[in-house]
Order: structure tokens, then C-alpha cells, then sequence
């Protein structure tokens, strides 16, 4: 398990905690199958949690506990905000009813490999995002925080 936290102004914004798969000498897509739903990490789907609202890509996403699953594609990803609270697992536990956010962006490819799926938050000061990364893929999803 790991945690990935953003703060402003002194305040924590949102948390992120979530399992971090291994690639122990297999690839990206042996371990999660492209055009399927994944659970964007291991084990239990990973918890997001605000503390304040934030807007990514015109929609608002209140504050509040959710789970973040994703569709792998070729060249890129939707990224699922699901408010299910209760879940367990991947393709099994999800329900598209429940989604808060669907949004498509680009994979990049890069030379360097991670070895553990990892998500992080920018730094203060930038714009904040989002950003995912596991083997030679990365994927970003920028936000803004509301008042």
C-alpha cells in the first residue's frame, strides 16, 4: 500500500491510497489487459479522497470518497472517478452507474521503466495534477481545486 497527498494554502486536498503492483520481470500488458476495466493499481481499487472540490475537464467532482479505474487503450486511457465506496477488485466489482468522471487522455511512452505502479501529485506552486506510471507508460490528469 502507499499514499500520494496534495495540499494548498496549508490545507490537504485530496489523498490518494491505493496497492502497487510489481512488474517482477513481466510487462505492462501481461499483468492488465488493454480494453478492459482495470482498478488502476493491486488488490483492493484504490480510495481517492477530497477534501475540497475539484473540477477536471469541465466537470466538478465534489468532495467526498471514491475509487479510480481506467480502460488501458493503444495510445491512451479513460480514467473512471467512481463514486462505489464498497469495492473490492477489478472488472467484477465495477458498475458503470456509478461513475462521477470518464475522461480519455494520452500514454506516454518514456525510456525510463518503473518497476512499481505509482501515482503521484505536482509539486505546489504548478498546476496541479495527477500523474500514474507504472513499466514505460505515463498518464497525467490535471485539476483545479475550487473555493
Amino acid at each position: 500500500m502507499d499514499q500520494s497527498t496534495f495540499s494548498a494554502d496549508k490545507k490537504i486536498i485530496a489523498v490518494i491510497r491505493y496497492s502497487r503492483p510489481q512488474l517482477k520481470g513481466r510487462s505492462f500488458e501481461q499483468i492488465v489487459k488493454l480494453n478492459k476495466i482495470w482498478r488502476t493499481g493491486a488488490n483492493e481499487a484504490n480510495e481517492l479522497r477530497l477534501f475540497s472540490d475539484i473540477k477536471i475537464n469541465k466537470t466538478i467532482v465534489p468532495k467526498g470518497t471514491y475509487k479510480i479505474f481506467s480502460i488501458p487503450e493503444e495510445n491512451e486511457i479513460t480514467l473512471i472517478i467512481s463514486s462505489s465506496t464498497k469495492v473490492f477488485g477489478g472488472a467484477r466489482a465495477y458498475n458503470p452507474e456509478k461513475d462521477v468522471l470518464r475522461l480519455k487522455v494520452p500514454i506516454r511512452v518514456v525510456n525510463e521503466s518503473l518497476e512499481a505502479f505509482s501515482i503521484a501529485f505536482s509539486e505546489m506552486g504548478e498546476q496541479p495534477k495527477i500523474y500514474f506510471g507504472w513499466e514505460y507508460l505515463r498518464f497525467e490528469i490535471p485539476f483545479d481545486v475550487l473555493p
